[in-house]
């Protein structure tokens, strides 16, 4: 397996159980009563054997079918290298480095892994899938119903997946290696125990009923939310009166987010570059809000915030020159600058045009070769 990291059932009987699931082993390991279950590949590709890859994979399964029936403790299925420098890069939808480990990853995996993850793992799940190649460019056929036609086509650009309707896990952490995610309908769905949220990596089909799942009675008890690289919600509405801490990284699509949340301390809106355009809406209702991080913002027409209590704010961007918005977008940040008078703590990021930067380098050039000649 390599460095690979396996937890599960059938190792040496002789071996003691590691407290932390770390360590090189051919075959899972008991840990503790229920067991945790943990799989990883490693921190980067040169210690982890691609020809161990179909083995490492089969061995996921078995050790989930061997637990069909029990309830286990944690379960965790990471597949994305895990060393600092493994940046994922949105504008290729990939990482820096490849997965070459992906093409064996099938969607019939995947889909059994999310079912037993959501359905026997009581305390955290975390599922971690890299994004597949891209398939042979090919004709999709469009038969039968429209809803058909659409699943066909996800299924040729990458994975088509359903996020099942309950989960009994208080901690859970699902990227997906931007795989097209069909979500339950709110009536249906019960999360109950959950309190933290990370949801990544893929596309949602139905913008409009991800905010009214989240923002349902399903999610009592949701302290902490975490989306990123979400494509296709281009709305998101959220009404989480429990939820503390809210983050949004790199939804490309959204241009209209609305929060109305009275227990909300941390706001992160980052690269979400669509509420930056005309219609670009931010409208936050949250009295208790204490960190304010923004780094789009939108225009001033678009803008409402009632978060009286912000102490910190960071991000917040300012443009000199270059952007058919600035006015707008400037006045809007100056606007809740001078709304949070119990902010002691501010950061702002100032955008200076590539072309004006190269002036200014040009025209100090120019200055430092003046003094010179005038020094001789």
């Amino acid at each position: 397996m390599g460095s690979s990291n396996v937890a599960g059932d059938d190792a040496d009987p002789t071996r003691t159980p590691s407290t932390s699931g770390r360590g090189v082993n051919l075959g899972p390991v008991l840990e503790d009563t229920p067991p945790r279950l943990r799989f990883t590949v490693g921190p980067c590709p040169q210690k982890f054997a691609l020809a161990d890859a179909p083995g490492f994979i089969s061995s996921i399964n078995d050790a989930l079918v061997r637990h069909a029936d029990a309830q286990v403790d944690s379960l965790e299925i990471s597949l994305v290298f895990g060393a600092p420098f493994q940046l994922y890069l949105p504008s290729i939808g990939g990482y820096a480095r490849e997965h070459p480990h992906a093409e064996l990853i099938e969607a019939e995996h995947v889909r059994g892994w999310l079912r037993y993850g959501m359905a026997r793992a009581a305390k955290s799940f975390i599922l971690v899938v890299p994004p597949c190649p891209p398939p042979p460019t090919t004709t999709i056929r469009r038969q039968g119903s429209g809803r058909e036609a659409a699943a066909a086509e996800a299924e040729n650009e990458g994975m088509a997946l359903e996020l099942p309707a309950s989960a009994i896990a208080a901690t859970m952490a699902l990227t997906l290696g931007n795989a097209t995610l069909t979500l339950p309908a709110p009536a249906d769905a019960s999360f109950h125990a959950l309190t933290e949220l990370l949801l990544s990596h893929a596309r949602i089909d139905d913008w409009d009923r991800l905010s009214k799942l989240l923002s349902s009675p399903s999610f009592p008890c949701l302290k902490r939310l975490r989306l990123e690289y979400l494509v296709g919600v281009v709305e998101l509405e959220l009404g989480v009166d429990e939820l503390e801490e809210l983050t949004i990284v790199g939804s490309r699509d959204l241009r209209c987010l609305v929060v109305n949340a009275l227990c909300l301390r941390t706001l992160c809106v980052t690269d979400c570059s669509s509420l930056e355009s005309d219609k670009g809406e931010l409208a936050i209702s949250a009295p208790a809000l204490e960190v304010l991080i923004c780094s789009n913002m939108c225009m001033f027409q678009g803008l409402q915030f009632d978060a009286p209590s912000v102490r910190e704010i960071g991000k917040l961007p300012l443009w000199t020159h270059g952007h058919r918005h600035q006015v707008g977008r400037n006045e809007a940040s100056i606007w809740i600058m001078k709304h949070c008078t119990a902010a002691h703590r501010l950061n702002l990021h100032l955008h200076v045009p590539q072309f004006m930067r190269d002036y200014l380098v040009v025209r100090l050039q120019s200055i430092q070769v003046w003094w010179i000649m005038r020094a001789y």
